[in-house]
């Protein structure tokens, strides 16, 4: 009986110890799409990332040699790769119904102790502009608040932690939409595995 209750006290004590919250695991939502021309192609699927659907956006602003953007979730990656001198903007929002309208999220990011985003890259191959916007309903109005930073390139897996002391005053426990901005240099890559709200470290 005691050896039974201490097993059990383990079990709740791992889980207490990793409260991590999947914002996105990139495991459902499949989708892929192409673009050559400027402008903009997007998908908004469902699945089990953070309030059930994600909303793709991909702005190509300049297209020199007529090359492709493709642009593809599925089996755990997030995948952006730009043909030879082709700029895009992609975004990931969450908190958005299929339609593009406002879904509130209500999300705890500082569930169990998290106090950090972790995006997860499994390759990087020129630095990458990144933009982090987080949105909360206030009363009849909103309030939003921007991160901006600079994401070296790197040809092996790496973690990008960003701290919520860079966010400031803003309230972490109530967050209604979460937009991820990605920003190439001319005809580079990425792919993303993961993005997670963590307790750091983690």
């Amino acid at each position: 009986m005691v050896k039974g209750l201490a097993i059990v006290s383990g079990v709740a004590l791992s889980a207490l110890a990793f409260p991590v919250i999947v914002i996105d695991d990139f495991t459902t939502g499949s989708f892929s799409y192409t673009r050559s021309s400027v402008g903009t192609s997007s998908a908004r699927v469902t699945g089990s990332m953070l309030g059930g659907t994600r909303w793709a956006l991909s702005n190509v602003t300049a297209n020199p040699n007529g090359s492709q953007l493709a642009g593809s979730v599925g089996g755990g990656v997030a995948s952006f790769v730009a043909g030879d001198g082709l700029v895009h903007a992609t975004d990931l929002r969450y908190g958005y119904t299929l339609g593009g309208a406002l879904s509130d999220l209500n999300a705890d990011l500082t569930a169990g102790g998290n106090n950090a985003l972790k995006i997860s890259f499994l390759e990087n191959t020129g630095n990458l502009g990144l933009l982090v916007q987080l949105r909360r309903t206030v009363g009849t109005g909103s309030q939003w608040v921007n991160y901006n930073a600079t994401v070296a390139a790197s040809s092996a897996p790496f973690d990008l932690k960003i701290p919520y002391s860079v966010f400031g005053s803003f309230n972490l426990a109530d967050v209604d939409q979460v937009i991820l901005r990605f920003t190439n240099q001319p005809g580079e890559d990425y792919k993303l595995g993961g993005v997670e709200a963590v307790p750091e470290p983690a």
